[in-house]
């Protein structure tokens, strides 16, 4: 999700992470199959994604781990 351009919407994967990682991410609604907007980066090169209405700030290190797609278009 590093890579993402600012304003994209994706699609969350499963992220590469130890499960005690995985479960907050859940709680913060970063779970696979969510669809989040990345928006700005932080002084870290961190970024802060929006989920839903909420905004959420994600470390670098952490990004990395998320793979993200394109949303499909079902309709």
């Amino acid at each position: 999700m590093d890579s993402v351009p600012t304003g994209t919407p994706v699609v969350l994967g499963r992220p590469e992470v130890p499960a005690d990682r995985a479960l907050r991410l859940a709680q913060l609604g970063l779970r696979p199959g969510a669809t989040v907007v990345p928006l700005h980066r932080t002084a870290g090169g961190g970024r802060v994604v929006a989920v839903g209405d909420a905004r959420v700030a994600v470390a670098r290190v952490t990004l990395g781990s998320i793979p993200a797609s394109p949303p499909t278009d079902e309709r």
